[in-house]
C-alpha cells in the first residue's frame, strides 16, 4: 500500500482569474509507515502496561489473602478479606462463598457492592444443592463454571431472584478431591468475566479452602 501528500495550487492570471491548476505529489509511504508502527508500539506498551498491573494487583491480593488466613483464626474475617482482594483485582458487584455440606450448600459470607443486589440478605437457611444445577455441575466436575453473558442464553434462570445477572463465574474450592464450598462472582454488566479472569479466581481459590478446612 503507498501513501501519497497531495496538493493543488492554482495558477492566476494578472486580473486574478484562475487560469489552471497544479497538482503536486510526493509519496510519504515510509514516513506513514513509521507513524503507524510508532502508534503499534505505543498501544503494545499500553497493553503491557496494563497487563503488569494488573498481574501486580493479583500477586498483591493473594499474598494478602495467605497473610488473613495465617493471623485470624476467625472464618468470617478471612472470608470476608478473600472476597475483598478479589475485588481489588477481579471487578463484581456481588460475591459470595458457599460451603457445600452434603446435599445442601449454606452461603457464608457475603459482598454486595451496588445498590442492584442489596437486598438480597444471606438466608439462615441452606439451600438443596438440586435448585442450583450449575453449582451441582461445579461439585460434580470439580471445574469452574463461566457464563460471559446471560442474554444469550437461558442460564439468567438458574438463580431465582437473580433476573437482572448478565455475568457469572463460580470456582471451586477443593480440599482432599473433595468440593468443600463455592466462589462466586456475579454482575448486572455482560462480558465482566473471561477465561483469564477464571483462572485469577481460582489462584483465590487455595487459600479460601484452607480458610474453611481450619
Amino acid at each position: 500500500k503507498t501513501y501519497w501528500n497531495w496538493r493543488l495550487q492554482p495558477i492566476l492570471s494578472t486580473d486574478g482569474t484562475v487560469q489552471g491548476l497544479v497538482l503536486s505529489l510526493m509519496d510519504v509511504t515510509e514516513r506513514k509507515r513509521a507513524e503507524m508502527q510508532l502508534e503499534k508500539q505505543n498501544r503494545d506498551l499500553q497493553d503491557l502496561s496494563v497487563a503488569e498491573r494488573k498481574q501486580r494487583q493479583l500477586a498483591e491480593g493473594l499474598v494478602q489473602s495467605m497473610l488473613a488466613l495465617n493471623s485470624s483464626l476467625a472464618l468470617d474475617e478471612v472470608l470476608n478479606s478473600i472476597l475483598n482482594q478479589i475485588h481489588y483485582s477481579i471487578p463484581y458487584e456481588l460475591g459470595n462463598i458457599v460451603l457445600i455440606e452434603k446435599d445442601y450448600l449454606r452461603i457464608v459470607h457475603q459482598h454486595h457492592l451496588t445498590d442492584i443486589f442489596e437486598e438480597l440478605a444471606v438466608p439462615d437457611e441452606p439451600f438443596r444443592l438440586e435448585k442450583f444445577p450449575i453449582l451441582e455441575k461445579v461439585c460434580s466436575t470439580h471445574q469452574p463454571a463461566l457464563i460471559e453473558n446471560t442474554t444469550s442464553t437461558q442460564s439468567q434462570k438458574f438463580i431465582p431472584g437473580m433476573e437482572c445477572l448478565r455475568s457469572y463465574l463460580a470456582v471451586p474450592l477443593i480440599v482432599s478431591d473433595q468440593v468443600i464450598g463455592i466462589i462466586n462472582l456475579t454482575s448486572s454488566q455482560p462480558d465482566i468475566f473471561t477465561p483469564q479472569i477464571t483462572r485469577q479466581l481460582m489462584a483465590f481459590a487455595a487459600p479460601a479452602a484452607l480458610a474453611v478446612e481450619n
